[in-house]
């Protein structure tokens, strides 16, 4: 359901995942977004930040192609949360997500347990919530939007054909 449900945006898709590997499927998804006009965006852990180095290596093999897709990727970075606080007070711990979330034209939310990825969708067993809300959704996304995104480098392309990691407190 969850995937039918960012399927179904006609506007935005907010997605906030600390281990975000979009597989093929997720890659078709954001293409036909992006072919819609859909604006996406993912939060997830950059390396500083995640528990799960392999996880967040396989993710590594898709940045690139997410970008190319138009889609905008932050990574939350450890150490700008700790230092910006807005997401709260971390004092000796690391800043990471742990939420699985996405956000479908500031109207429906889901929490819940999923991992955006196949693995998720097709083998684990996971639980969900999607909440119908406009109310509940904009409120969320104007928490996390611009300060809250702040905490986190967001991710280009550059001139050069490398991968450039933007600190927005600078």
């Amino acid at each position: 359901h969850t995937l039918a449900t960012i399927r179904s945006a006609q506007q935005r898709v907010l997605i906030i995942c600390p281990y975000f590997i979009p597989g093929e499927l997720g890659l078709d998804i954001m293409r036909d977004a992006q072919r819609r006009g859909v604006r996406t965006t993912v939060l997830t852990n950059s390396l500083g930040a995640t528990d799960e180095a392999l996880v967040h290596f396989a993710y590594a093999g898709y940045r690139r192609e997410v970008l190319r897709l138009g889609v905008d990727i932050y990574e939350l970075g450890p150490d700008i949360a700790r230092r910006l606080r807005k997401l709260g007070d971390f004092g000796r711990s690391q800043g990471r997500l742990h939420a699985k979330m996405a956000i479908v034209d500031d109207a429906r939310m889901f929490i819940g347990s999923m991992n955006m990825d196949e693995r998720s969708a097709s083998l684990n067993t996971e639980v969900g919530l999607l909440i119908e809300s406009r109310a509940l959704a904009l409120d969320f996304r104007r928490l996390m939007d611009d300060e809250h995104f702040r905490s986190a480098y967001r991710l280009r392309v550059g001139a050069s054909g490398r991968l450039q990691w933007i600190d927005r407190t600078e």
